[in-house]
Formats: structure tokens, C-alpha cells, sequence
């Protein structure tokens, strides 16, 4: 290829009569794009699951807890959910959030994968349901009111399609939950991928 030519910076110069900077452009859309095929499951799931892979170190460690621990912790997010609900949606969300990823969760198995972008093949999900009958019981009881609080913040915030994603998650883990069935949004799509419910 000719040298680079013309213009005052390497934006401006151009490559075989080609701006550099719509090489770029190409570059990054046919980068993009690739990331796109390899990356099918994570871009269907809804935000508030693609967000329990990106978490804090010591709430790594908390998903490691045994049960009464971790629900210690879990209605200790739930609680901060609710008091911060009325003044600031969106932190009330991420508290549901991180609620509820203490059950299930999706985790990055890539620790650079920031410099090469994620693909579905960095991606685990991973659960934590509970032994006993009882321990399960309490478990979904916190998950679907988790559930149905970030459906509450998400329409306040008006992205609604993820309201209703998060809906369909709580009845997902509850079929028979009223409060789900009465918020979730009309006309807004339904969730296309991601199981909720677990095994």
C-alpha cells in the first residue's frame, strides 16, 4: 500500500486514497460484529442479569456463603432496594440485583476479557437454590420480590421492555405470582431468552 498522505493528522491521511478514519470506522463495525456472533446468549439476556457478571470482589466472595449468610446479605441488598426506591431508581435497582445474583448469576471465566471483549464462551451461569425444601421456599420468595422491584424500577426509569423482561423472570420462578402477572407492562416484548427459574 501507498504511504499515508495529506491532512494535518493520521485521521486525515489516506491509505490507497482512503481516509484513515473510515478505515477505522470499518474496523470497529467489522469488530463489533464479530463480537455479535460470538456473544448470542449474553445480548439476549435482559440488563439486570447481564449486570450480576459484573461485580465487586467482595461480592464475588458473598456468593460463596452458605445459606443463612447469604440471605443475611441478600435481605440486607433487598432492604436498601426499598428504602433508596422512592429517591434514586436506578441504585434501588442494582441492590434487587445484587439480591437476587446471589441465587443466580452469570460469572466471567475471562479476567482480561475487557481488553477482547466477552463472548458466550467467557460466560458460566451458576445458581444457588437451596438444599431443603424450606431453605428453596424462602430462596423464591426473595427472587420473585426481587424479581418484580426491578420491573418496578426499570418502568419508573421507562425502559420498559426490561420491566417486563423482569417479570417474566419472577413468574418464571413463581407461575401463580399475582403482583408479576398485574405489573408487567403492556405491549412491551417478551423476554426471548435466559431461564429464570433455574433447576
Amino acid at each position: 500500500p501507498q504511504a499515508m498522505a495529506g491532512g494535518n493528522s493520521m485521521m486525515d491521511a489516506k491509505v490507497e486514497g482512503t481516509p484513515f478514519s473510515v478505515l477505522m470506522q470499518q474496523a470497529v463495525k467489522l469488530k463489533t460484529h464479530i463480537h455479535k456472533v460470538d456473544r448470542v446468549t449474553f445480548d439476549r439476556w435482559p440488563k439486570f442479569y447481564q449486570n450480576t457478571a459484573f461485580i465487586k470482589d467482595e461480592q464475588r466472595a458473598e456468593r460463596e456463603l452458605p445459606y443463612a449468610a447469604r440471605m443475611e446479605v441478600a435481605r440486607a441488598y433487598k432492604a436498601k432496594g426499598d428504602e433508596l426506591f422512592r429517591t434514586d431508581a436506578l441504585q434501588a435497582s442494582l441492590n434487587y440485583e445484587w439480591c437476587a445474583g446471589l441465587f443466580k448469576w452469570a460469572t466471567t471465566l475471562d479476567a482480561n476479557w475487557r481488553k477482547k471483549s466477552l463472548d458466550d464462551d467467557d460466560i458460566e451461569e451458576e445458581e444457588f437454590l437451596g438444599e431443603t425444601a424450606d431453605e428453596r421456599k424462602e430462596i423464591s420468595k426473595l427472587r420473585v420480590a426481587c424479581y418484580q422491584n426491578i420491573s418496578r424500577c426499570y418502568f419508573k426509569q421507562k425502559e420498559y421492555a426490561t420491566a417486563r423482561h423482569a417479570c417474566d423472570w419472577a413468574l418464571a420462578v413463581d407461575p401463580t405470582s399475582d403482583v408479576a402477572l398485574h405489573r408487567r407492562p403492556s405491549g412491551a416484548p417478551r423476554a426471548s431468552g435466559g431461564d429464570a427459574g433455574g433447576s
